[in-house]
């Protein structure tokens, strides 16, 4: 029975250890010539770092057999390339994924296992989890696949329970009560410019707090969404005057004065919402933005003592409901830079959809109530 790992260590590549706020490498006997002659090697104070190191030697990695070892190859080869806020949610599922199937062999896993896999996460966590570890499971597989690994997708046709569709709609007056308030405090300043911001762009927080006065030109703003920058790249031109008749948005170009006033003064490439040190509020290394989330709770706490708004209103709900607000699901989906209106329906159009009484057929106007 192997040793229990430690709980900082939980979730890392097998054989990784966190030590004094660095992460080492304990090398198999028999291999240290491929690590320097070391049997504790040091491959970084941060996880990135870390992931660098171990990746220029793959090599021996390109034998994975068991799960435990593709997880291995995966984490370096996959996970390393997706953004790091996904990085920290996929590496408690590895753990748990590690535990159950680690000593397995890849060829032997079928679908009956990964069904009883996600059972269990449910019972004893949760459904979202379940859906993550899932998720993460059959992203793994798939690289096996493609690694040759293995012959077949286990999870091939496989449909699991989803999680039901979020109802927090966002209404007007509450918005109206957000943008009503003394901006006395920082916090409600930024907050509220934010607010009036999110709602005519409709970004997510990652790219509304990575704009950046140089995004800006003569015309308006050109943004590259950051989520999809490595996949569909989609990018987004808001014009500061319409195309069709040539009308100025005025309260727009109002706006980014008004947020370029917030101290500290600013100049050239800089971040429009930025901390009171003048730096970015986003962590390019972690994705987190705690001083922003910090700074949301704040806001919204002066507004449930100072309003009838009783509950937080959480700041990506303002996203959804600029999407209820922009017409037709195409139109929201375009707005929203996505290619898929399945995507918008079900993750952000939050109203209920209007449906008039269908007429007895034959019947007279007259007659329906």
């Amino acid at each position: 029975m192997p040793k229990p790992r430690n709980p900082e260590n939980k979730g890392l590549p097998s054989r990784w250890q966190k030590r004094h706020n660095a992460y080492y490498y304990q090398v198999p006997p028999g291999r240290e010539s491929l690590w320097e002659g070391k049997k504790l090697f040091r491959l970084g104070s941060t996880l990135p770092e870390a992931y660098r190191a171990w990746s220029s030697r793959l090599e021996e990695l390109d034998t994975a057999r068991t799960v435990e070892q593709l997880a291995d190859r995966y984490t370096l080869e996959h996970v390393t390339t997706l953004s790091p806020k996904t990085q920290e949610s996929y590496r408690p599922a590895i753990a748990r994924i590690r535990a159950v199937f680690g000593n397995m062999d890849t060829i032997d896993i079928e679908p009956h296992h990964c069904n009883t896999y996600f059972d269990r996460v449910k019972r004893k966590h949760s459904l979202a989890t379940a859906r993550t570890d899932i998720g993460v499971l059959r992203s793994m597989l798939s690289q096996g696949l493609r690694w040759g690994i293995i012959r077949s997708h286990p999870m091939a046709g496989l449909r699991f329970e989803r999680l039901a569709a979020a109802t927090d709609e966002v209404h007007q007056w509450q918005i109206d009560a957000m943008l009503s308030i003394e901006p006395d405090t920082r916090a409600v300043l930024v907050g509220q410019l934010y607010t009036r911001l999110k709602l005519m762009l409709g970004l997510r927080r990652g790219d509304m707090l990575r704009l950046q006065f140089s995004d800006f030109d003569s015309e308006g703003l050109r943004v590259t969404l950051h989520m999809t920058q490595h996949t569909s790249g989609v990018r987004l031109f808001v014009p500061f005057n319409d195309p069709e008749s040539g009308e100025t948005f005025d309260e727009f170009i109002t706006l980014l004065e008004e947020i370029k006033a917030i101290p500290p003064k600013r100049s050239g490439s800089r971040y429009l919402f930025c901390t009171q040190g003048g730096e970015g509020f986003i962590d390019e290394e972690t994705g987190r933005a705690d001083g922003f989330d910090s700074l949301w709770r704040r806001f919204m706490s002066k507004v449930i003592e100072q309003t009838e708004v009783a509950t937080r209103i959480k700041e990506k709900s303002l996203r959804a409901f600029m999407a209820d607000e922009s017409g037709t699901l195409e139109q929201a989906a375009h707005r929203l830079g996505q290619s898929n209106t399945a995507t918008t329906e079900r993750h952000y159009r939050k109203r209920p959809r209007v449906v008039l009484p269908l007429r007895p057929s034959g019947a007279n106007e007259t007659t329906i109530p």
